[in-house]
């Protein structure tokens, strides 16, 4: 998971390195003894070098953890949404089947499908924004950062279609259970 006090330690470690190279390029350098001229300045680039080099991982090492941040934490909505939405369907199914026991309820049966197929859609969803998620971390690797762009947008907005088909599934199973409670009084031989 995303570590904050990593991050902070990583940024502060950039600035210091940023701090020392320009140091040293603007030849604020510690001054060696001993040394001649060209000897002092080809210590000093040799110190840039390596301060750059270590800038350099640092900032490969920063990516890598914001990448492996991401990552992390598409997986954790893809599963939430897939949770949330197949105990919902099987919640709905569980239901229907205790109901369809009962021979005066079996014409209510009908007021929960718009339920079920919002829940059932939503976990579709759920599942391709899963395939969406590892495309789109596939692709920048062969060199297609436009393409994995693209696949995270539509896969943000399948996993907002997701969520928004879980509030609509307990909205229509709101109003099942309200047609349920009119089929009960209704209902004829109860």
């Amino acid at each position: 998971m995303f570590n904050l006090t990593a991050k902070r330690e990583m940024a502060r470690e950039i600035e210091e390195l940023k701090s020392q190279i320009a140091a040293l390029t603007q030849g604020q350098g510690a001054p060696r003894q001993g040394w001649g001229i060209g000897l002092e300045q080809g210590k000093n680039q040799l110190d840039v070098e390596r301060l750059q080099l270590e800038k350099a991982k640092l900032c490969a090492d920063t990516a890598r953890f914001a990448a492996q941040s991401e990552t992390s934490f598409a997986r954790l909505v893809v599963q939430a949404l897939l949770f949330l939405n197949g105990v919902a369907a099987l919640g709905v199914l569980v239901f229907i089947g205790s109901l369809a026991k009962d021979a005066n309820f079996k014409g209510a049966l009908t007021y929960f499908s718009d339920p079920l197929s919002s829940f059932s859609y939503g976990a579709a969803f759920a599942v391709i924004t899963a395939v969406f998620a590892y495309l789109s971390q596939a692709a920048p690797a062969e060199g297609k950062r436009l393409w994995a762009d693209t696949l995270r947008v539509f896969g943000a907005a399948l996993a907002l279609s997701s969520l928004l088909l879980f509030v609509g599934g307990v909205s229509h199973t709101e109003a099942a259970f309200n047609a349920l409670g009119q089929w009960t009084v209704a209902a004829p031989g109860v």
